[in-house]
């Protein structure tokens, strides 16, 4: 019985009981989202980064203000910044092309039919079209503070590119996808 006292399970129950019960709980939610297929944690998901890319084309969001000049915004000081406009634009985006209903909307209620438990948490997991028509007059607001300076105008375009034999990003087109007075 000596061997089990060395265990961590043991000793973090012997000094650390709320710790202990943390990873009762942390284990127990990954041995039943494996028994039921559910996604718990993309870390312990097979195959979760390791899907196949297409390397030839591909296409991007870029966002130009008032006189067409292009928005930057740099990787230091404005990341956080650059990450709260464009991860929402490309979620908008995605939303947008599916007629404004989320994706993740479909999702959850194959989860919800699976596990009515999980229904109530379902409200909170997706936006509604009335969140969706409502983004963006917010991104015009969000950037008019975001690089501090007047905003009249936005429009965002999808440009389209594709790779070089040397791996350079070429662009083939540019579409207006929205225009934001």
């Amino acid at each position: 019985m000596k061997i089990f006292q060395n265990l961590f399970l043991v000793k973090c129950f012997k000094q650390f009981k709320i710790l202990f019960v943390i990873v009762l709980i942390f284990i127990a939610g990954i041995c039943y989202s494996h028994r039921t297929h559910v996604e718990f944690t993309p870390f312990f998901i097979f195959g979760a980064y390791s899907t196949k890319i297409n390397v030839h084309r591909d296409s991007f969001l870029s966002i130009k203000m008032n006189d067409g000049q292009l928005l930057n915004l740099t990787h230091t000081y404005d990341e956080p910044r650059r990450m709260m406009i464009f991860s929402t634009l490309f979620l908008y985006h995605n939303g947008a092309k599916n007629n404004y209903i989320d994706p993740i909307k479909i999702a959850s209620e194959k989860i919800a039919l699976k596990h009515p438990y999980l229904s109530f948490l379902q409200k909170f997991a997706y936006c509604e079209k009335e969140r969706y028509l409502a983004y963006l007059p917010w991104l015009k607001k969000y950037m008019h503070h975001a690089v501090d300076k007047e905003i009249k105008t936005i429009k965002i375009y999808q440009n389209y590119i594709h790779y070089t034999d040397q791996n350079l990003p070429f662009i083939d087109s540019t579409v207006l996808k929205y225009s934001i007075e």
